[in-house]
């Protein structure tokens, strides 16, 4: 091969590359959020790294954090965990010395800090993580982050057994969405869909009807979030014992699974095991 032809193919390789990650850092960090949308979090992680480094040469500091805080919720959701705790922090940091949003970069990033000592199973640190968040929230205008925080919370106190607080800070974020008409609303129905199927059946059910409404009107069919109702949905006519519905929304929801991964995914197990 010829130097001119060698040098021909580099430039070419790296137009390719440049045209998988779209024309624009935002352009392609739209594609990471779509992909992380449809939980294609490995698929996700390239876009996102790609657009932190287009909005770092951009100096768009507030596009750079953005893209970064999400990088750390993708690094959180691929389970690689220390990965995700290390980068939110040097988003905190960075974000103080460059950022005139220096405090709601913080909430996001501590935030995602709080959801990776839960899964490692340090909900104490979480929760404490949280409370300090909300104080610091509520005093400033930053809804969805606060929602987003009252909403964490929430999940924690129902997975240690207490309804009463879990219903209080879901309630709370529920509110703060439904008033900012915010697209997480139906994460709401569906937390609060959670906290009732131990205490009303009926309610519960109610609430992940609510959420689905919205999900129809804003995803595909085979969307993974609408695979996680049709699964909550059985969950809670097995206790009922409407044993037929059940199994309807269970295999609904295998479906979309095995669409979405046909080689087999925990999710998949999960519904097969009901």
């Amino acid at each position: 091969i010829s130097m001119k032809s060698f040098f021909l193919f580099l430039f070419f390789t790296s137009l390719n590359i440049s045209l998988l990650f779209g024309q624009s850092a935002k352009e392609t960090y739209l594609k990471g959020l779509e992909l992380q949308e449809r939980a294609l979090y490995k698929e996700a992680k390239d876009y996102f790294e790609e657009s932190v480094k287009g909005f770092e040469q951009n100096k768009d500091y507030e596009s750079y954090f953005q893209a970064r805080t999400d990088l750390s919720y993708n690094l959180l959701k691929n389970n690689l965990l220390v990965e995700s705790i290390s980068l939110s922090e040097k988003n905190i940091q960075e974000s103080e010395k460059i950022s005139s949003k220096s405090a709601l970069w913080k909430a996001k990033n501590q935030k995602n800090i709080a959801e990776a000592y839960l899964i490692l199973g340090k909900s104490d640190n979480s929760k404490d993580i949280l409370k300090q968040n909300i104080k610091t929230l509520e005093q400033l205008n930053y809804p969805d982050a606060l929602a987003e925080n009252y909403s964490l919370l929430g999940i924690i106190y129902w997975q240690e057994g207490n309804n009463n607080l879990a219903l209080e800070y879901l309630e709370k974020g529920l509110d703060l969405r439904q008033k900012n008409n915010s697209i997480d609303i139906a994460a709401s129905y569906n937390d609060l869909g959670l906290v009732y199927q131990t205490i009303d059946t009926k309610k519960s059910l109610e609430f992940y009807q609510q959420a689905f409404d919205v999900y129809k009107s804003k995803y595909p069919s085979n969307h993974p979030k609408n695979a996680i109702l049709f699964t909550n949905i059985g969950l809670v006519q097995k206790l009922e014992k409407n044993y037929g519905s059940a199994q309807q929304n269970m295999e609904k929801a295998q479906d979309i699974w095995k669409r979405i991964y046909p080689d087999g995914h925990p999710n998949e197990a999960f519904v097969m095991s009901n």
